[in-house]
């Protein structure tokens, strides 16, 4: 398609059919807190690799997420991933997280909201796994409110280590914005803690 538009709001539109198509039902709270909105930094809990297409069917078109950099030993997966406008992050080297930040900072500047989970991984147990601090460093340094997501269902539907899909429903819940009280690395922490925990206090088990 010949515009980044174009392409998010496509896969926006497949990953709904998708769900129209396995007759996964749906409960959305919260898009009230993004609806014609600034850009914000959204941040979610991550239980499985359907949560990335919950997002790209429930949140605005107008977002651009924080990808692990080792997708770009996947010609296919860089490409398509370039061409949508995510951030390709390096997990384990503080050095080039520095410059990730600043391309997603860009992006909040182009008019983009920015997805990252912020546990950057996941595992089988239900649990909320330690958040990282980027996307708390990024918005305070920016004066972005964060918006946590609260995603629950889909560990259930797609569990770690499987690819076969379960039935089940998806809740999703948008909570109300929480912005940054300063531009310091305390500040970010303070924030990260606050997000942490109006995400586990939504998610049983947590």
């Amino acid at each position: 398609l010949p515009s980044r538009s174009l392409r998010r709001r496509f896969i926006r539109a497949m990953a709904r059919l998708m769900a129209f198509l396995t007759a996964t039902g749906w409960k959305i709270e919260g898009l009230e807190h993004l609806e014609g909105s600034p850009p914000r930094v959204i941040t979610a809990n991550h239980s499985s690799y359907l949560d990335g297409f919950v997002l790209a069917a429930v949140l605005p078109p107008d977002a651009a997420y924080l990808v692990k950099a080792e997708l770009r030993d996947n010609a296919f997966a860089r490409i398509f991933l370039e061409r949508i406008g995510c951030v390709f992050v390096e997990r384990f080297d503080p050095q080039k997280g520095e410059g990730a930040s600043i391309q997603a900072m860009a992006a909040l500047e182009r008019g983009d909201h920015l997805v990252i989970f912020p546990e950057a991984t996941f595992d089988r147990s239900p649990r909320l796994l330690p958040f990282h601090m980027g996307a708390f460093v990024v918005a305070a340094r920016s004066g972005t409110p964060v918006v946590p997501v609260v995603l629950r269902g889909t560990r259930a539907k797609l569990r770690s280590e499987s690819w076969w899909p379960r039935p089940g429903d998806i809740a999703v819940t948008v909570c109300p914005p929480m912005a940054p009280q300063g531009d310091t690395w305390a500040d970010a922490v303070v924030l990260r803690d606050r997000v942490r925990e109006a995400i586990a206090a939504r998610l049983p088990g947590a």
